[in-house]
C-alpha cells in the first residue's frame, strides 16, 4: 500500500495583518464513541482519555501561529446520539469547518455520513467546509476488532472506502489514531485550520505536498494548502466567552426535548 504522508506547514501570503489574531470556529460532529471526543483530548490535553463519558457538549480553544500570524481556534466538540438532534444545530451558526468524524471498526458510522451528517450540515451550515475524519485507524489491524467484525461478517473500513466516501461530499479525507498517534491527530487540526483560513482569507498559499497520486489531489492536503513544517507551539485553555449563552440555549432546548419525550 503506498504510503500516506503526513503535511504539516501552514504558510500564508503577505497581505494579512499579524497584529490581528485570526479566529476559526471548527464544529466536530459524527456518531457516538466513534471518537470526537478522544480526538479533541488529545489535541486539547496531549493525553487519551481513560474512561469514556458521553458529551453533550464540549468547548475548547486552541492557539498558536503561522508564519508569525496568531491562529485562535474554537472547538466544538458535539453529542452524536439522536436525543440531542434538535439541540446539536445549536453549534453550528458561525462555524468555518465542520469534522465528519466515524469509526473506522464500525462500519455501519461511515454509513451515517450520508445518511444523516452530510444532510444536517448542509441544512443548518450549507457553506461552512466539510471534512471528513477516519477514527481508530489502529482498530483497522487490532486482532480481537477483526474477530468480532468478522462474526458479523464485516471488516474495518479501508482507507479507500473513506477516501470515496470523501469524494461522495465532497470533503478531503483523513485519518487519525487518537490513542497511537499523537501526529495524526495534528494533522487533522492543521488541515481544518486551512480550510478555515481559506474560507476567511483568500491570501492562503497554495502549496505541494507530497502526495503524487492524481486521484488523491482532491482529498488530501494540498487541496488546501499544507506542506511540511515541525508543529506550533500551542496553548489551550477552556473556551468561556459565549459559550455560557450557548450552553443556556442547550439546557432550554433539552428541557424541550424532555417535555417531548415525556
Amino acid at each position: 500500500m503506498k504510503e500516506r504522508r503526513s503535511c504539516h506547514k501552514l504558510s500564508l501570503k503577505s497581505g494579512m495583518d499579524p497584529s490581528q489574531s485570526v479566529k476559526c470556529k471548527i464544529v466536530v460532529v459524527g456518531d457516538s464513541q466513534c471518537g470526537k471526543t478522544a480526538l479533541l483530548h488529545v489535541f486539547a490535553k496531549d493525553c487519551f482519555p481513560e474512561s469514556y463519558v458521553p458529551t453533550v457538549f464540549e468547548n475548547y480553544t486552541a492557539s498558536f501561529e503561522i508564519d508569525t500570524q496568531r491562529i485562535e481556534l474554537s472547538l466544538w466538540d458535539t453529542s452524536g446520539s439522536p436525543y440531542y438532534d434538535n439541540v446539536r444545530p445549536l453549534s453550528y451558526p458561525d462555524s468555518d469547518a465542520v469534522l465528519i468524524c466515524f469509526d473506522i471498526s464500525r462500519p455501519e458510522t461511515l454509513d451515517s455520513v450520508l445518511k444523516k451528517w452530510k444532510g444536517e450540515i448542509q441544512e443548518f451550515c450549507p457553506n461552512t467546509k466539510m471534512l471528513l475524519v477516519g477514527c481508530k485507524s489502529d482498530l483497522r489491524t487490532d486482532l480481537s476488532t477483526l474477530v468480532e467484525l468478522s462474526n458479523h461478517r464485516q471488516t474495518p473500513v479501508s482507507y479507500d472506502q473513506g477516501s470515496s466516501m470523501a469524494k461522495q461530499i465532497s470533503a478531503p479525507y483523513i485519518e487519525c489514531s487518537a490513542q497511537q498517534s499523537e501526529n495524526s491527530v495534528r494533522d487533522i487540526f492543521h488541515v481544518a485550520t486551512l480550510a478555515c483560513i481559506n474560507k476567511n482569507n483568500k491570501n492562503v498559499k497554495r502549496n505541494k505536498c507530497d502526495c503524487d497520486d492524481d486521484d488523491d489531489k482532491d482529498n488530501c492536503c494540498d487541496s488546501i494548502g499544507i506542506t511540511r513544517r515541525s508543529p506550533p507551539t500551542r496553548n489551550y485553555e477552556a473556551y468561556q466567552g459565549d459559550i455560557e449563552d450557548f450552553h443556556n440555549l442547550v439546557v432550554e432546548n433539552i428541557m424541550i426535548s424532555e417535555v417531548l419525550v415525556i
